[in-house]
């Protein structure tokens, strides 16, 4: 599979991909008639209104385009930060506390402000109802408090100097709402308030839902479309069958034979296959077995197994020829590729 950060408008938006289809209607001549995005990040069986952020249950556009993150870091730019709800962070010399600085003039949908409190109850609700914490954050966080309007500190359980990067998966939800909230497991969020880019759910029935423009958008300046639009695809047969007529125009997914079974329906149809992560054979070490655990302990043995692997031809049946063998012994991605050269380079410096 292929994961990438991509982009809606200008600035970056995370979902899974495969294959990427470019957003023809963003380009489409300017008209009285709103600008709909079809898009198609997931599988689904069925349309729920549920926009509740913390489940696994909610709508595939919720996350970002409804509640934004406090930072996105790229993993395709060396985890470049990307900043939401927030503008810069901060790791304490021992690495055991972290401070972030929250964006002003940030409103909510409803019109209200957003500000610390807003992150502080965030962070405290995944505390109150570990079933809402879906990523353990709560297992980093020993407290949290409020600095001011616009910066909070949160001190680790333990030194972290990645943490930042588990921290920002957590959704920040408005407390003005969600402490009316008599029992937020089970709160579907039918109608949600959120600092995203799309948070009016314009309709939804079983068949597809669409969420249109935020009116308070704090970067409205650069969204360049006005309503998404979600329709149900149920596997990936469903969607193969589908994608060929030009009814999505942003979307993921494994597709077979990419060039023949998609690109060469038309001109305008085009794909991004990114580096990703890399498939891996992993063994058990920890096998009850004493003699079969002994067996794998061996380099020997796996050493071996690693030779009598055919890479490409795996790829060739498995992916249809989409991806190629890792060139590094670690199994690490061709995504870090410039990662590994800068460390070659200052490692050679070193000699």
């Amino acid at each position: 599979m292929q994961r990438s950060l991509t982009s809606l408008w200008h600035t970056l938006y995370l979902v899974v991909f495969i294959s990427f289809v470019l957003p023809l209607s963003v380009y489409a001549t300017p008209s009285s008639e709103p600008t709909v995005l079809t898009v198609v990040p997931e599988y689904r069986d069925r349309i729920k209104r549920n926009f509740n952020p913390f489940t696994l249950l909610s709508m595939p556009t919720t996350h970002e385009f409804i509640f934004e993150p406090l930072i996105i870091f790229n993993s395709l730019q060396n985890n470049k930060p990307e900043y939401r709800l927030a503008t810069g962070y901060s790791l304490s010399r021992d690495l055991t506390s972290i401070q972030f600085t929250l964006r002003r003039g940030v409103l909510w949908s409803d019109g209200k402000p957003f500000t610390a409190d807003d992150v502080l109850y965030s962070f405290n609700l995944i505390k109150m109802f570990p079933e809402l914490d879906s990523h353990a954050i709560r297992t980093q966080l020993k407290s949290i408090r409020k600095l001011s309007d616009y910066k909070i500190e949160i001190e680790l359980k333990q030194a972290n100097a990645l943490a930042a990067h588990q921290l920002v998966l957590l959704p920040i939800v408005p407390k003005h709402q969600w402490e009316k909230v008599q029992d937020p497991v089970l709160y579907t969020n039918p109608n949600p308030i959120g600092t995203g880019p799309f948070t009016v759910i314009e309709s939804l029935d079983d068949t597809h839902y669409q969420q249109c423009t935020n009116p308070n958008y704090w970067q409205a300046s650069e969204v360049h479309i006005d309503c998404l639009r979600y329709p149900l695809v149920k596997n990936n047969d469903d969607f193969i069958a589908r994608i060929v007529t030009g009814e999505f125009d942003w979307t993921g997914s494994f597709i077979p034979d990419i060039e023949r079974h998609y690109a060469s329906y038309s001109e305008d149809f085009h794909y991004w296959l990114p580096p990703a992560s890399t498939i891996s054979l992993i063994f058990n070490y920890k096998v009850a077995d004493n003699e079969l655990r002994q067996t794998i302990e061996n380099i020997a043995f796996r050493r071996a197994i690693s030779m009598v692997v055919q890479r490409q031809l795996l790829i060739d049946i498995a992916a249809f020829g989409q991806g190629v063998p890792s060139e590094y012994a670690s199994g690490m991605s061709q995504r870090f590729t410039q990662w590994l050269i800068l460390k070659s380079l200052k490692n050679t410096a070193r000699i």
